[in-house]
């Protein structure tokens, strides 16, 4: 696929693009390193000392789970900057994109204030099921916006196709 780099919003485009690749590949290895936190879990689940401490490789893990998962949420703010721009204008519109931009930079920041023991596990936790819950109902709408839209513009997910 080739990028669309004559309109306007060329350089703007390409750099949400950029974002958009980054925090999904970000967010994909953050996951793996999820999985094997819980096969470390299960494996130790089953072993006859039964205690909770993960261990090296389990630790190793989760801190990379929760540092690569708030770097996927960084690279999705430029994301949702740039669709801010191709959303109707009307105020609930201002209200779920600002909401959506909060809950993604509480996102961004959760994991390493976690990490580095700054937040208990439990409002880290909260912190991110709040704010996942919050990014899903943004999500839901703006897509639900775009598509209704009727600019006939096309949105971010066809930019790069021939139409």
């Amino acid at each position: 696929m080739e990028m669309i780099e004559t309109t306007a919003e060329g350089p703007r485009l390409k750099v949400m693009a950029i974002s958009a690749y980054a925090a999904g590949a970000l967010g994909t290895l953050a996951n793996i390193f999820l999985i094997i936190l819980y096969i470390q879990l299960g494996l130790q689940a089953g072993s006859s000392e039964g205690g909770t401490v993960l261990g090296p490789v389990g630790e190793l893990a989760g801190s990379a789970n929760d540092l690569l998962g708030s770097l996927a949420a960084a690279f999705m703010i430029p994301v949702a900057l740039f669709l801010r721009t191709l959303l109707p204008r009307r105020r609930v519109t201002r209200f779920v994109q600002a909401a959506g931009l909060i809950a993604t930079a509480l996102l961004a920041v959760g994991g390493p204030l976690l990490v580095f023991g700054v937040l208990a596990f439990d409002v880290a936790t909260l912190n991110a099921v709040a704010s996942y819950i919050v990014l899903c109902i943004w999500l839901f709408l703006s897509n639900r916006w775009l598509g209704s839209s009727g600019s006939g513009s096309c949105y971010p997910g066809c930019h790069g196709r021939n139409s």
